[in-house]
């Protein structure tokens, strides 16, 4: 059996190829699975970058969480 990435898990497949095309674009112009992809990519950026400067809580949860769900 081999090892699932959580993108697909979560039936999230793109390339990486696509990846790298829109990861400086507008992300209008990317696929809705090339979006999301790159939208964890940025709460997880943001999320670690926070930790720098705070200890992990409940707040910086909240906050990766709202850049997933785009609010």
């Amino acid at each position: 059996m081999r090892p699932q990435a959580s993108s697909e898990i979560e039936n999230i497949v793109t390339t990486t190829d696509r990846l790298f095309r829109f990861a400086n674009e507008p992300g209008d112009k990317a696929d809705p699975a090339t979006k999301e992809a790159l939208l964890y990519r940025t709460a997880l950026s943001e999320g670690f970058q926070s930790l720098k400067e705070r200890p992990v809580s409940i707040s910086t949860a909240v906050a990766v969480c709202r850049r997933i769900k785009g609010c």
